[in-house]
């Protein structure tokens, strides 16, 4: 099997699952985590998790020597939008060294928008089961388009759906 010279080798990551509730602290995870059982099973937390937020440019090289050209990575709205209508610019510059990183490396971005987390107070507001909060997702696409669009080529608008139905409403796992 032959692969052609443009087929993207990759990996994919969720920012809060590799950094974790230390440094994602406004996401609904995090606020789970706080609360223990029964939100997050075991009671478990993810603390710094592998701490991406500050080593990514060391991550990011592990993928150029492991022979990847490409990543998948959230950009997490959770520190996009800590509070709701406040703009973080600080993690929004954060990105764009992601994204200049990922250009040093020569490895094509794909940007997801939505990886299972969000920022706690859109979950305060009933997040994704309320029809009338879709707005404040959207708002934050558009943001993040504006500032990246012209960055990426690949986006992927929510990861695996189907994941969040499964485990969050079928099993109750999430």
């Amino acid at each position: 099997l032959e692969f052609s010279s443009d087929f993207l080798w990759g990996t994919a990551v969720s920012e809060f699952q590799v950094s974790g509730a230390e440094n994602c602290p406004n996401s609904q995870w995090a606020d789970w985590e706080s609360k223990g059982v029964p939100y997050i099973k075991n009671g478990g937390s993810s603390g710094k998790s592998a701490d991406h937020w500050n080593r990514y440019r060391e991550d990011i090289q592990a993928m150029k020597n492991m022979g990847l050209n490409s990543f998948r990575f959230s950009i997490e709205w959770s520190a996009i939008e800590p509070q709701q209508g406040v703009i973080n610019e600080a993690a929004l510059d954060h990105y764009k060294d992601v994204f200049n990183a990922l250009d040093d490396a020569k490895l094509t971005p794909m940007v997801t928008l939505y990886h299972f987390s969000h920022p706690k107070w859109f979950e305060d507001l009933g997040a994704f089961e309320k029809v009338e909060n879709i707005q404040y997702f959207t708002r934050f696409c558009k943001l993040v388009f504006e500032r990246f669009g012209d960055r990426s080529s690949l986006w992927c608008t929510m990861n695996e759906p189907s994941v969040i139905v499964l485990q969050g409403y079928m099993l109750g796992e999430f």
